[in-house]
């Protein structure tokens, strides 16, 4: 009787379908982690603004930056002020906390916070 090394093709067909059929298993679960912890990273950016407001207030007589926008028709939280910008960035907001990771963004925004004033993350 000969005995045989090695694996016949059958067998390594059946161990890289196993295989495929894992990764197709765990790429969605893998992608839903992603998308939760964008989602965790969102919160705690509206957190540390909110902490900004209220630090903000506590050091300005109970009163609330100004929020006046840029221009006409934009309503969102990241169209803010220079100046509203530049109170909470001093008040203990980060840069990166306007901002939702959620939104895919391809534009660099770096000239919206050029060196006029504010502190910065590193």
């Amino acid at each position: 009787m000969r005995r045989h090394k090695g694996f016949t093709l059958i067998e390594l067909l059946v161990v890289i379908g196993i295989i495929a059929v894992l990764v197709g298993i765990l790429v969605p679960v893998i992608t839903g982690a992603k998308t939760s912890a964008r989602k965790t990273q969102c919160a705690a950016n509206l957190r540390t603004i909110g902490q900004a407001v209220m630090s903000y207030g506590a050091d300005n007589y109970r009163k609330l930056p100004v929020h006046a926008a840029p221009s006409k028709g934009t309503t969102n939280l990241w169209d803010i002020s220079r100046d509203t910008r530049d109170a909470l960035l001093k008040a203990g907001a980060t840069r990166s906390s306007f901002y939702c990771p959620l939104l895919d963004s391809d534009t660099d925004d770096s000239g919206d916070f050029g060196d006029d004033g504010g502190s910065d993350e590193a």
